[in-house]
Formats: structure tokens, sequence, C-alpha cells
């Protein structure tokens, strides 16, 4: 089976479909900022609720069988008077450090860091610290912070699901508000508290 594409009106909304996942994406296209509890997981839950229905009632199979759920939150930070390049992402991230080498003559024009943290026995969450470019305008940097919640609920029901949804979403919570720099979180971002 491919994957399947359906973009909502808007092009906010994306859902994928494929032989082994069902993802609900959302992208900033001018919207406001959708918070979890409200608006993203009401929205999977009625979405897969639809795909579930087509399985049974328009294919004639049974429900998917979960394996694993799987919640990201991508931020992309553009260059700004906090951040300009990639030496300014200890500005961003408290605890950054870019190795130093003895040669002194090397720059740093990306790098990508990975760390994987076990929060429970079934809730992996991976972090992904990086820099890239934009297209438009050609070659802007960019900082892109990547938290990745991987794990498998302690059974499919839709209590065991949700109750693991709630404690990813509290894991990259936690973790995105611990790593990075308050005064960036309230003054550039007017985060007031968490989501």
């Amino acid at each position: 089976m491919p994957r399947f594409w359906f973009v909502s009106e808007d092009e906010v909304s994306l859902i994928q479909v494929q032989k082994s996942a069902f993802l609900l994406n959302w992208r900033r296209r001018n919207a406001k900022y959708p918070h979890f509890a409200e608006h993203l997981k009401p929205g999977f839950d009625k979405y897969y609720g639809v795909f579930k229905e087509f399985l049974r009632y328009d294919v004639g199979m049974g429900g998917p069988e979960i394996s694993h759920c799987e919640l990201t939150y991508v931020n992309v930070i553009m260059s700004s008077d906090y951040w300009q390049g990639p030496y300014d992402t200890s500005r961003v991230i408290r605890s950054f450090a870019i190795p130093n080498h003895e040669s002194g003559h090397d720059t740093v024009p990306a790098f990508n860091c990975v760390y994987q943290y076990e929060v429970e026995l079934n809730l992996q969450l991976h972090v992904t610290i990086r820099t890239a470019k934009t297209a438009n305008p050609l070659g802007s940097p960019l900082l892109i912070l990547e938290f990745k919640a991987l794990g498998q609920p302690d059974d499919v029901s839709t209590s065991k699901i949700n109750a693991w949804y709630d404690r990813a979403h509290d894991a990259i919570i936690s973790r995105f508000l611990c790593m990075t720099n308050k005064d960036v979180q309230h003054t550039h971002w007017k985060l007031e508290e968490a989501e």
C-alpha cells in the first residue's frame, strides 16, 4: 500500500495513511497554534475513527492493530535577534555546547545531535537538535528542535492509549521547557505556561 496524503482546504492539517501508520500533522500556514488537548488529540481521534469505520464498512476489514504510538513536536527557529546561527544555540538550549577543536580555524556550519531518554518502560523520548537552511530566501539558517515520544500503551483500549498520549505530551512539554532558555520562552516565544 502506498502512502496517501489527505490535505485540508487551508493546508493546515495533513493526514497520512500508509501500510504501517496513520498520522495527523499540523502545519503552520498562518494559522493559530492549536493546543494538544483542545484541538490536536480530538482531531486525531475524529479522523482515526473515520478511518476505522472506512476499514470496517467499506473495505470489510477489522480495525487496525496498534503496535506503537508516536507524538512529535517540531519547533523551527528562524534567524532572529536571539539566534543567528550555530554558535548562538546555547542562547536557546541552555546546556548546548559545540565541542572545541584545537586547530582554532574550524567553523561549524551545521550540526545534528540526537539524544534518547527512557522516560518510562513504554515511553522513550528522542530529542534532535539540528541546523538547516531555508530554501527561500536561499540559505538562511534555521535551528530545528524535534521532540519525539515513542512507545506502546499497556494495552490498546481507548483509555490506555489516551493515557499514553497524555504522558507523552507531558514528557515533551516538560523536556522542552527544561531545556530551553526561560528568557527566550517568555520574551520571544511569549510562553506563559505549559500548554
